[in-house]
């Protein structure tokens, strides 16, 4: 039987050059720089910013720090509906199986089932 667990095995980012940062999506990030959501300030800025989050968390290595081995998540998940799932474009599941697209939408099912119960949602 599969595992029910997932792991994420590599990362792609692609990086732009600029001054300007793309506009600042993260709540908790507008608050640290004193900007609302939306907005676009020097990329140092937000560089910066980002880093004292991080290192307010542990998430930074630092040797003097001992929460830097912190074991928290560097990422959001997003948690989609079912409908959402269901409307992923065919190349998300491109080199998988249909049981991983069939998977996928009952695990995604399951999700948000348990957060609407737990959340007296709907």
């Amino acid at each position: 039987m599969p595992s029910p667990r997932w792991v994420v095995l590599s990362v792609l980012f692609h990086m732009r050059r600029a001054t300007l940062s793309r506009p600042v999506g993260y709540g908790q990030l507008a608050d640290v720089l004193g900007v609302e959501v939306g907005q676009r300030i020097p990329s140092a800025e937000v560089r910066a910013a980002v880093l004292e989050l991080r290192r307010s968390k542990g998430m930074v290595l630092d040797d003097s720090d001992r929460d830097t081995y912190s074991l928290g998540s560097f990422f959001t998940n997003p948690v989609l509906s079912p409908e959402q799932a269901e409307q992923l474009p065919a190349g998300i599941t491109a080199g998988r199986t249909e049981k991983f697209r069939t998977d996928l939408l009952r695990l995604t099912r399951e999700v948000t089932k348990a957060c609407s119960q737990r959340h007296k949602i709907g």
